[in-house]
């Protein structure tokens, strides 16, 4: 069962999205809020797995009402009739951006591409050799990125750049304390205030500290990390 939380404070439009859930969709268990503070109190300590979630509305918008919320792992869409929020949205890893008056077929596609997510990232809970993918928001999109595919990550400028496997490398809205959640693994190491690395593509190690790396790229080991990695690096082989 998919649990869907919906918050807007026009009753014309929770009961439009209503009944698109109702009709297009089974298996998935929702709640309505037309009061935004309910919804923080709820969703503080209840269990959802995808907010639908209007921007504008009294007394607090939908970005505030997100930075309220404790340690959220749901899946955001936003819904609005001001196109300018569109980019900010992403900045909060948001699936997706309804503008309204939206179709049910935009409803419909939206709704599907978070379900098809939800339901993947359950299956890699139950089935751990199923890669986890995090989602890395950029000044113009999300890039949904498998973390086998992450070389390293380092700082620049308090931002995060991803290194990848293919050689490409994206550049992150946000910086490395950011993703500390998605580095808590037995692959990732942090060598360096400046760099975390997959150890699964580590080639060389030299004693001055410098890290070869698999695509040849080179990366500092700092002195007061190097006894830690080297003892994590053979635990994890």
């Amino acid at each position: 069962m998919i649990h869907i939380a919906v918050i807007d404070d026009t009753q014309e439009d929770l009961e439009y999205i209503a009944s698109l859930l109702e009709s297009s969709f089974s298996d998935i268990s929702p709640v309505f809020y037309s009061d935004p503070e309910k919804a923080i109190h709820e969703l503080n300590w209840s269990k959802i797995d995808l907010l639908i979630l209007d921007i504008n509305m009294p007394n607090i918008n939908g970005f505030d009402l997100l930075e309220r919320i404790k340690k959220y792992s749901f899946e955001v869409i936003f819904s609005t009739a001001e196109e300018q929020y569109a980019l900010k949205s992403y900045s909060y890893f948001a699936l997706g951006y309804l503008l309204k008056p939206y179709t049910e077929y935009d409803f419909i596609a939206f709704i599907s591409k978070a379900l098809h997510r939800i339901k993947h990232r359950q299956n890699t809970v139950a089935n751990p050799q199923v890669s986890k993918v995090i989602p890395i928001a950029t000044t113009e999109c999300v890039f949904m990125i498998s973390v086998d595919e992450i070389v390293r990550v380092e700082s620049v400028n308090n931002y995060a750049k991803f290194h990848l496997a293919d050689g490409n490398a994206h550049l992150s809205s946000h910086g490395l304390t950011y993703y500390k959640n998605a580095f808590d693994s037995p692959t990732f190491f942090r060598v360096h205030k400046s760099h975390v690395v997959n150890t699964s593509f580590v080639e060389k190690y030299y004693l001055d500290g410098t890290l070869v790396l698999k695509n040849t790229d080179r990366v500092p080991v700092s002195r007061r990390r190097r006894e830690a990695f080297l003892s994590h690096f053979k635990a994890t082989k």
